[in-house]
């Protein structure tokens, strides 16, 4: 089986879920145990190179800009670190 992995494919790498990771993951390793062959050409080498930076600061900045609200039990709320995991 040949196949050939787009520029795109390898960028969202940066954004795939787990299982799309694992898919991933059995086609390289079935070109590591000579079942199927990957073809990368120059250009996806180039591009991914040249766009790889952006995707990085594009997947920091979607984790900095999420917001995770933390409600500690009431038991807790004069807690000095409940305090302090609230900010």
């Amino acid at each position: 089986m040949h196949v050939f992995v787009d520029t795109n494919v390898l960028l969202n790498f940066y954004h795939f879920s787990k299982d799309e990771l694992d898919s991933l993951n059995t086609v390289f390793a079935s070109h590591e145990h000579g079942l199927a062959t990957v073809h990368l050409t120059q250009q996806v080498h180039d591009e991914f190179s040249r766009n790889r930076e952006g995707k990085i600061k594009d997947a920091l900045n979607r984790f900095n800009d999420a917001k995770v609200t933390v409600q500690p039990p009431s038991f807790m709320k004069d807690y000095e670190e409940a305090k302090e995991i609230q900010s």
